[in-house]
Order: C-alpha cells, then sequence, then structure tokens
C-alpha cells in the first residue's frame, strides 16, 4: 500500500534532482563560456595583437566606420559653404548682368542673344569686360548723321 506512495515520492525526488544537476551542469558551462568570452574581447579592446586576425578585423571595421562618419561630417559642413558660396556668385551675375544691360544696352542685348557668352560670363562675372573689349568693335554703333561710329561704353567691374 505504501510501495507505489512511496515511488511516486522517490520518482519525484529523482525527478527534482536531477532538474537542478542538469540546471547546475548548463550554469556553469555558461558562466565559463560567458567569461572565456568576454575575457578575450576585453585582451582585443585593450591590447591588439598585431598576430590576430579578429583584433586586425575589428580595427579596420572600427577605422572604416571612424572614416565614415568623419567624411559625412565634413561634407554636410561643405555643401553649406558651396551652396552659400553658389547663391553669393549668382547674385554677383545676376548685379553684373544688370550693370551690363543698363550702361550698354546692344553689350546687354548681345549676352541675351549669345548663350554661351551669357553661360559664362554668369558663371564667371570678372570676364564681361574682356567679353566688352572683344566684343567692341561689332557693337559699335553709328551715329544718327553717318558718321564716325561710338566707342562703346567701357565695363570696368571690380568684384570681391
Amino acid at each position: 500500500m505504501f510501495e507505489p506512495v512511496l515511488l511516486a515520492i522517490l520518482t519525484f525526488f529523482a525527478i527534482l534532482g536531477g532538474g537542478l544537476l542538469l540546471f547546475r551542469i548548463v550554469k556553469r558551462t555558461y558562466t565559463v563560456e560567458k567569461q572565456r568570452i568576454l575575457s578575450a574581447l576585453h585582451a582585443y579592446i585593450e591590447k591588439p595583437d598585431a598576430d590576430n586576425p579578429i583584433a586586425q578585423l575589428t580595427g579596420m571595421i572600427a577605422t572604416q566606420f571612424s572614416n565614415i562618419i568623419v567624411h559625412h561630417i565634413s561634407q554636410s559642413a561643405r555643401g553649406v559653404a558651396s551652396g552659400d558660396s553658389r547663391q553669393e556668385k549668382a547674385v554677383e551675375a545676376a548685379i553684373v548682368h544688370d550693370l551690363v544691360a543698363e550702361a550698354n544696352p546692344l553689350m546687354g542685348m548681345a549676352m541675351n542673344t549669345m548663350p554661351w557668352l551669357s553661360k559664362l560670363t554668369r558663371k564667371n562675372p570678372e570676364l564681361v569686360a574682356l567679353a566688352a573689349q572683344k566684343l567692341g568693335p561689332m557693337l559699335k554703333q553709328k551715329s544718327g548723321d553717318g558718321s564716325e561710329p561710338n566707342e562703346p561704353t567701357p565695363f570696368e567691374f571690380q568684384i570681391k
């Protein structure tokens, strides 16, 4: 009569003991493996070994990531400065073209009808004086009485 109850109790304690033993073995293995991995990582981080390929790989990856981050930050800073510079140059070019058209309507008309010249002088407003010098003979007007042609208005612009 006590035999099946005793057998059930013994089976319960055997299973419980086996579970505890298994838990202890797994916990100890986990602790040992965790400690081994952490000590290896600390060794790579603190003292990179020249002969260790994993240490070399992690060093190269860290260097690449830092280079990418630095490049991205510098490109962002340059982009802002470049945009400001382009806008300033575009305003200068517009001012020069308006001044040219006002000072000499023929030169303004020539710049409007010659797209390559207009594009070049908009990119480099300093070249307006050279363009006026080269186009001068073509822009001479005859006076109303048919006498000598008038000289075109000289252009001298200083752009800082």
